[in-house]
């Protein structure tokens, strides 16, 4: 998914100035204002406009696979899951494609021993914050997830809620990012690898906001 309609007004939230870029792409010129649709493709992600025109592929020469690609508050950069052989972790580019860098390290016991990975990143309204989730795999096996928060300006990030018990997904922040709506998965015994049975809508305040 994506969203339509996106307007780049000058930006007052703070950048990820991206470490040295991964991408030798070209950009895709993008000018403030005008409305585009982001969705995840085979490979790199898609920018279309809702009337059907200008659909081209961005990040599809990256190192990594583009997964939940999603935009920043002002329209001018997308966050997504960077999936390759060590797992995955947020990353993040210009909106036309340039300058993909990860915004956080692979812990080096990825994929095979102890490895906590960052998926289906959300920037916050305000664009100070982005959310995941971080599940954490032991050799493998689940061992908890937990729901978490990478501060824009800093890039240290937060673990709000964990659990042994539970999977979590699709964090969406509130309107004024002072709150977190996610999914929580609860299975019939060990997470992911029994039977689900069922899913419920959970809020968390992030404090300090």
């Amino acid at each position: 998914g994506g969203r339509p309609g996106v307007t780049a007004p000058p930006s007052t939230s703070p950048s990820l100035a991206p470490s040295p870029s991964t991408s030798a792409v070209t950009g895709y010129p993008i000018a403030d204002g005008e409305a585009w649709i982001l969705v995840g493709a085979d490979s790199g992600a898609i920018l279309v406009r809702p009337d059907g025109t200008g659909r081209h592929t961005i990040l599809d020469d990256i190192v990594v696979n583009v997964v939940t690609p999603r935009w920043s508050n002002d329209g001018r950069q997308i966050v997504f899951e960077g999936n390759g052989d060590r797992g995955s972790q947020l990353w993040a580019a210009n909106v036309d494609g340039t300058g993909a860098h990860a915004l956080m390290p692979t812990p080096d016991g990825c994929p095979n021993s102890t490895c906590t990975e960052g998926v289906q990143p959300a920037w916050s309204p305000d664009g100070r914050s982005i959310a995941y989730v971080a599940p954490t795999h032991v050799e493998g096996a689940f061992s908890k997830t937990a729901l978490a928060v990478l501060d824009v300006a800093t890039g240290t990030t937060t673990e709000l809620y964990s659990t042994d018990q539970s999977t979590f997904g699709r964090p969406t922040w509130s309107p004024d990012s002072r709150r977190i709506a996610f999914e929580i998965d609860r299975y019939e015994g060990i997470p992911e690898v029994t039977t689900l049975v069922s899913s419920s809508i959970a809020v968390i305040d992030v404090a300090d906001r």
